[in-house]
């Protein structure tokens, strides 16, 4: 029986020695690669910084501005009308100055009809009645007379100029619990105030 050759056995042999040549260029290319990665993303940065300031800066479109030359005489009207552009006005509404209407002359429907002149005006009338005199109605009024109940003298002028009533038949009576601002007393003299012309026709 023939035998079989076993082969020979290899012998590898590994180098173990340290070379710090080999561990430096390990090294070198690893701080290249860092590098590479470092300016690529360098690169990236730039280029959409270049891009966005292109797009915003030079192919939008841009809206055509005007030069306005002022001179010293619309300064002044130019700064008044950029206030009135940049700040809002806002108007308070004012307190509609509520009236009762006293008839004092006896006419029937007197209180009425300057019920209706009054409102026209812009006043807010919230009462007609008869005037009285301590329960009684009193129908013996000569002249016509509006009476501030609230303190505020301006309110009865007011009304008195709408109604063409004269100023020496404007009082003020502070009245602790008034119903009203104003209060109309309605006398002899109604032809002669203005509205009862005007919605007697």
């Amino acid at each position: 029986m023939r035998r079989r050759r076993r082969p020979p056995t290899r012998i590898i042999k590994r180098n173990t020695s340290f070379d710090p040549n080999i561990a430096f260029q390990k090294k070198q290319k690893s701080s290249n690669k860092s590098k590479s990665v470092f300016k690529f993303l360098f690169w990236i940065v730039a280029v959409a910084g270049i891009s966005y300031y292109a797009y915003f800066n030079l192919l939008l479109p841009v809206e055509n501005t005007e030069t306005v030359n002022l001179d010293s005489s619309n300064i002044e009207s130019t700064k008044i009308l950029k206030d009135t552009i940049t700040k809002p006005v806002y108007k308070k509404p004012e307190k509609m100055i509520q009236i009762e209407i006293l008839n004092g002359c006896g006419k029937s429907g007197i209180a009425k009809i300057f019920e209706s002149y009054l409102r026209q005006q812009g006043f807010d009338v919230i009462n007609t009645e008869n005037y009285r005199i301590l329960g009684k109605i009193n129908w013996n009024v000569p002249n016509s007379k509006v009476i501030d109940q609230i303190g505020n003298i301006d309110n009865a002028n007011s009304v008195a100029q709408s109604l063409g009533i004269a100023e020496k038949f404007v009082s003020s009576f502070e009245n602790p619990s008034p119903i009203c601002d104003v209060t109309v007393i309605i006398g002899k003299d109604f032809s002669e105030i203005n509205g009862f012309k005007e919605f007697t026709k």
